[in-house]
């Protein structure tokens, strides 16, 4: 069976706990709530930053040589979240997604999702599709998520620096998730305020 791998990037400890507490403020404002097994374990949360990948182990060097050459391009950055929004998956079937989505643009991270894809395709690795800026906690959601009404505050903002790229296999088992590698980014100014050095 061929193995199946990932790049993501990762929250720290500290912001991770930041997630679950926005979270619950996000469904205490609509009277809602996610338990198991509806719920997907914080500990598996993470910003996905390519498709799957999958192959025999030698796809394992080739992955590595690529996620080398895009992070040693690109700077850090940081994803601002500021709500959460549901939508209807096709994967599985009619599946209601949970999921964080950030304050407006994320230039750092659309650039560094185009490195690591051209360093994919030099590479011979096919990339059929993006990703866009956002945090599952949930793939089976227990229903869609109560409308608020515009402009209506439903979490404080958590800010996540992403300073590291990470190569891990996806699992069937528990832990979902084992890292390979990792490689940082280039150095940049902490916030939001430091994006603007990518263009």
């Amino acid at each position: 069976m061929a193995d199946c791998y990932l790049f993501m990037a990762m929250p720290s400890p500290a912001e991770r706990l930041a997630l679950v507490e926005a979270l619950r403020q996000a469904l205490a404002v609509r009277g809602q709530r996610l338990a198991a097994p509806h719920a997907f374990d914080p500990a598996n949360w993470h910003q996905s930053l390519s498709p799957k990948c999958e192959g025999p182990p030698a796809l394992r060097t080739v992955l590595r040589q690529a996620g080398a050459a895009a992070a040693e391009q690109t700077p850090a950055f940081t994803l601002s979240f500021n709500r959460l929004r549901d939508a209807v998956s096709s994967s599985p079937a009619s599946a209601i997604h949970w999921a964080f989505q950030v304050r407006g643009a994320a230039p750092g991270f659309a650039v560094l999702q185009q490195r690591l894809h051209e360093a994919l395709r030099a590479r011979g690795v096919a990339v059929p599709h993006g990703n866009r800026p956002h945090v599952t906690v949930s793939y089976r959601a227990p229903g869609p998520l109560v409308r608020l009404p515009r402009q209506h505050p439903e979490m404080g903002e958590v800010h996540w620096r992403v300073a590291t790229v990470w190569l891990v296999r996806v699992r069937p088992a528990i832990p979902r998730y084992e890292a390979i590698d990792a490689w940082p980014l280039r150095p940049a100014p902490a916030g939001p305020e430091g994006q603007g050095e990518l263009f």
